[in-house]
């Protein structure tokens, strides 16, 4: 019998500064795994959320930040924090 390999809706949030190297590294990372080990798969949905998006929308995340998140497995996170947007 032949099982299906599981499919894994990951929301990815790079964010700002180190947060967007640190997400490359951990996806370079999940790739590896998943292709050496062969039983899952993982569809990735980046996410536009942080310094860039506030600069742009005048707030760091969507209004239906909860719903938007549900919709997934999990949530790869990097970091937000750009000083120019606190001062």
């Amino acid at each position: 019998m032949i099982s299906e390999k599981k499919t894994y809706n990951i929301a990815s949030i790079p964010g700002d500064g180190i947060g967007i190297e640190v997400i490359a590294a951990a996806l370079e990372v999940l790739q590896t795994l998943i292709s050496t080990l062969r039983t899952f798969d993982i569809k990735f949905e980046h996410i536009p959320w942080g310094s860039a998006y506030y600069k742009a929308n005048g707030k760091f995340v969507d209004d239906d930040v909860l719903g938007i998140i549900r919709k997934f497995d999990a949530c790869l996170f990097g970091a937000v924090g750009d000083p120019g947007t606190c001062r």
